[in-house]
């Protein structure tokens, strides 16, 4: 049951990063775009840093992912292994 609520409250963690660096490339996006505006003579210079960035983000989201289906893998393990080994009935909590 711990597993399964750590796994939920890092589904939380993980939504909120994952809005985050959607915002961020957003706000990239929109930088980039200004600065080809405003600065085009430039903005050929500076193209390399904008892929590194939308590389990056690209990266934080795979590794995510990859977090995200770990714990799902990791608590679906350890449900199976506590069912597997454990051989108690619940129900002898409340017959005594």
């Amino acid at each position: 049951m711990g597993a399964w609520i750590f796994v939920a409250l890092l589904a939380i963690a993980i939504g909120n990063q994952w809005a985050t660096l959607a915002s961020i490339s957003d706000d990239i996006a929109r930088q980039k775009t200004k600065f080809q505006r405003d600065f085009a003579a430039l903005s050929d210079q500076f193209d390399t840093i904008f892929v590194t960035l939308a590389g990056r983000i690209k990266w934080q989201r795979r590794f995510l992912g990859f977090v995200g289906v770990l714990a799902v893998v990791g608590a679906a393990v350890a449900t199976f292994v506590a069912y597997r080994v454990t051989n108690v009935p619940y129900m002898s909590c409340w017959s005594g």
